[in-house]
């Protein structure tokens, strides 16, 4: 008696499986395929920014709106920390806003919040320099 085995089947079945495992993976690492979404903005502050590191993010109101792409420092100023962050396009930043560092939760978890300044100008995708200011309070 001889088995029908549909080979066919079996090799949809695995490189579906193969697929699947591929996207997961994509969604675990919090790929975004989507960057024409943000606006890069540089921000410079000579203030401690313990537990603020690349990938932290940034939030405004209690909705992340961005992320933090790199930190460093600027090598034209001694001592200044260059942050290069990127803020979903659809929301709008005034030219003076200004960033602080909050905590959340019991652990204390680190992000930057936005603060909106009282200027009626905002940022646009023309902009060729986009600079935000680190609060002093924090």
């Amino acid at each position: 008696m001889e088995r029908h085995v549909n080979y066919t089947l079996i090799g949809g079945i695995f490189l579906a499986c193969i697929a699947s495992m591929v996207v997961f993976i994509l969604w675990l690492g919090h790929v975004n395929f989507e960057e024409e979404d943000y606006l890069r903005y540089v921000v410079y502050t000579d203030k401690d920014l313990g537990g603020i590191g690349a990938n932290t993010p940034i939030n405004y109101k209690g909705i992340q709106i961005g992320v933090i792409r790199s930190v460093g420092f600027d090598p034209q100023r001694l001592g200044v920390v260059k942050l290069v962050i990127d803020i979903k396009s659809k929301v709008p930043v005034s030219k003076d806003a200004m960033l602080k560092v909050d905590s959340q939760g019991l652990v204390g978890m680190k992000y930057l919040s936005l603060i909106q300044g009282s200027s009626k100008e905002f940022y646009s995708k023309k902009d060729s320099e986009r600079i935000c200011i680190m609060s002093r309070a924090f």
